[in-house]
């Protein structure tokens, strides 16, 4: 077929079809129309049957699932967007010995201008594998949230190498395989919804490099693939004249040794002068104890010591005790002066020294943590630390919060199997029904040692690998505030063909009969006088701890007759994996008689509403 130039202002018939050119200075969109095949194959394109050509204005459109790889030097586009509308997907593919080049048409118009758009209201995907090349004067990614660009996947010799002349603005997902791309733009953006993967495969990575400004952003997700890190090992992920912004959050699925952290610090390096590094170092931690509020500074790593001379603990919930605090001033440290403490922050500095913490070592801040649940199952855990490193950086530390959760937990010994229902919350809780599900079907009904067994009010409700339940249809069975706890065998199934540690748990608390009011220490439906003589006995869930002493004071006077505290439903309870060995794993959940006929139903795995 024989396209018409924008020099040809006229309506032509060809095989019946009207085709209309547009004006000199707008651009064409030429659509991709094929499967899988060569972006040079012209029988792919429509409606000119011919490649998008820059010299015509064309911009090449794959909005139709399709794929086009280019594995020669094609025809040059004057743009080029995969998943143009929403609902709709394309992918292009520069593979080795590929070399696509994108520049502004005759008009320059629009995606005319040269740039590569992945993802414009659709889904699109980028792949540059070794030995290919992207030139273009932009690239952006946005539209659907899987639009994703890939650099230096194996498919051939060298490496991936992609040339921005103009900026490059990435909002999706951008992967990175090891030393194996040369990625240069004027500048590089990364958004807030941007997540960066670097698949870090050796002891040097590839660099994201700008020769202007660079702004991180978004997430980082660490892939070791080939590399086992260890503590100094360091890569850049973006080399810049200058750089802004963080990573909002950095995962990786590797396990470290304990007391490492990955850290991303700028600093001086590279080719531009300035570099975004990854590095494996040692990392503070902020332990912090959920029930006592003891909060300690950690350095866990088996080798290393660091000297630091400030530190600052934030929580946005005002969750911080000023008076508990145990500063460094307070604890008479020299040099160090406290920073206007208050229930939002607590900080100090050391202007004239600073304070080493060596290996394996624990700093003690004291019960600066006062968060006082007045309901089953609310915790908040909105604490961030970081600290400043003598003649460095400021670092983020890890917060890790400790000791009892305020809900009912499911503890499974990954060891053994064995399973016990623990109630680590403040609140008594009367549990008439609950429900294990492992998707992997990792559970082993023969192993299970279900409630009924010692109470024939409960009913096993269809046990299988998939999920094991069981109701108490006349009465319930009472799990005490602080600890209160019933085994239930070794259900966990180590020998499962697809064993994995999915399990997910929930319960059912008996309508009028669950739990305490919040204060309520002897378990009366009342918060008085004998109340706040239990806890100086030490006999409230937890002890005589300041947080108990609160919970008495602000709910002093409330009644709610026996149980008020945690009305009857269904809750999500917490699973978590650990040692059981030398536990004691007496049963203390006893059954207590109903006040009517009450029903309840665990129908296809689900936990029914009790009446």
């Amino acid at each position: 077929m024989t396209r018409l130039t924008p020099t040809l202002l006229i309506v032509a018939l060809v095989a019946g079809a009207v085709l209309t050119t547009l004006p000199a200075g707008a651009q064409t969109i030429v659509s991709w129309t094929g499967a899988t095949d060569s972006w040079t194959n012209g029988a792919n394109w429509s409606p000119f049957a011919a490649q998008p050509d820059a010299a015509l204005d064309e911009v090449g459109v794959i909005n139709n699932g399709g794929t086009a790889f280019v594995n020669t030097t094609p025809i040059q586009p004057a743009g080029v967007v995969l998943g143009q509308t929403g609902g709709d997907a394309g992918t292009l593919e520069i593979q080795s010995g590929g070399n696509l080049t994108v520049v502004p048409g005759v008009g320059g118009v629009g995606q005319g201008q040269g740039s590569v758009v992945v993802g414009q209201n659709g889904e699109g995907h980028l792949t540059v594998l070794r030995g290919g090349q992207l030139t273009a004067n932009a690239l952006t990614s946005s539209g659907a949230a899987a639009t994703s660009i890939v650099l230096g996947e194996t498919g051939g010799a060298g490496t991936a190498t992609v040339d921005i002349v103009g900026a490059a603005t990435l909002n999706r997902n951008t992967r990175l395989v090891g030393p194996n791309v040369d990625f240069t733009s004027a500048a590089l953006g990364f958004g807030a919804s941007h997540a960066l993967t670097a698949e870090i495969t050796g002891p040097t990575h590839s660099a994201l490099e700008s020769t202007g400004t660079a702004t991180l952003g978004g997430a980082l997700n660490v892939e070791f693939n080939g590399h086992t890190p260890s503590a100094g090992d360091s890569w850049d992920l973006v080399d810049a004249p200058s750089i802004g912004g963080s990573f909002t959050s950095i995962t990786t699925q590797t396990a470290l040794d304990p007391g490492l952290g990955l850290l991303v610090l700028t600093q001086p390096g590279g080719a531009q002068g300035t570099v975004a590094q990854l590095s494996v170092d040692v990392q503070l931690a902020l332990s912090v104890n959920r029930r006592t509020g003891v909060m300690a500074i950690d350095n866990r790593a088996a080798g290393g010591s660091i000297d630091f001379d400030g530190y600052l603990i934030t929580s946005l919930g005002g969750t911080l005790d000023p008076n508990g605090w145990n500063s460094f001033q307070a604890a008479g440290q020299p040099d160090w002066t406290e920073s206007n403490p208050a229930v939002t922050h607590l900080g100090e500095l050391n202007l004239n020294g600073s304070r080493n913490i060596g290996p394996v070592t624990s700093l003690d801040l004291g019960a600066a943590y006062n968060f006082v649940p007045t309901q089953l199952g609310e915790e908040s855990e909105d604490l961030t630390f970081e600290y400043h490193v003598a003649g460095g950086p400021t670092v983020p530390g890890q917060v890790e919060f400790t000791g009892p959760r305020n809900n009912l937990v499911l503890l499974v010994d990954p060891a053994t199997g064995e399973a016990v229902l623990e109630n680590q919350s403040n609140f008594n809780l009367n549990i008439d029904g609950y429900l294990i599900i492992s998707p992997s079907g990792s559970l082993d009904p023969q192993a299970w040692t279900s409630l009924a067994s010692g109470n024939g009010d409960w009913t096993e409700s269809n046990p299988a690998p998939g999920h094991l339940g069981e109701l108490n249809l006349p009465g319930e069975s009472l799990l005490a505030a602080g600890g209160g706890r019933a085994p239930i065998g070794a259900p966990f199934d180590l020998d499962a063909p697809n064993a994995e540690q999915d399990l997910t748990f929930e319960f059912h608390v008996a309508d009028g009969g669950g739990g305490a009011l919040p204060g309520d220490f002897t378990g009366d439906g009342n918060v008085r006088g004998d109340d706040f003589l239990a806890w100086q006995q030490g006999n409230a869930p937890g002890g005589a701890t300041a947080a108990n002493l609160q919970l008495w004071e602000s709910n002093f006077g409330a009644t709610g007759g026996s149980g008020g505290g945690v009305p009857g439903g269904t809750y999500t309870g917490v699973v978590e994996y650990v040692s059981l060995s030398g536990s004691s794993v007496a049963v203390s959940a006893v059954p207590e008689p109903a006040a009517g006929a009450l029903a309840c139903s665990l129908l296809l795995g689900v936990l029914g509403r009790r009446r």
